[in-house]
């Protein structure tokens, strides 16, 4: 597998020619010290606890393109008059 690009994060918040470059091609790029990782780290406990918080209590849809039937079709067809 190749390593995806991979930049140090432009002081001046701008991507440069070359990252949009690499983005193109690949579709993602790898900023080093984008954002402090105290932040990250908090970020990302905040953003699990709203996921937990706001967690559906309706199972969730499992779709294949193996198959016609989805897992939870029955819930989807029950729930189409609770679209608003």
């Amino acid at each position: 597998m190749n390593s995806l690009p991979t930049f140090s994060a432009p002081t001046d918040g701008r991507l440069t020619g070359d990252m949009l470059a690499a983005f193109d091609d690949v579709g993602v790029i790898i900023l080093r010290g984008f954002i402090d990782p105290a932040a990250c780290a908090a970020l990302r406990e905040h953003t699990l606890a709203l996921v937990e918080r706001d967690a559906p209590d309706t199972p969730a849809s499992y779709f294949s393109t193996k198959s016609n039937v989805q897992l939870t079709d029955d819930y989807f067809e029950k729930s189409a008059a609770k679209i608003s």
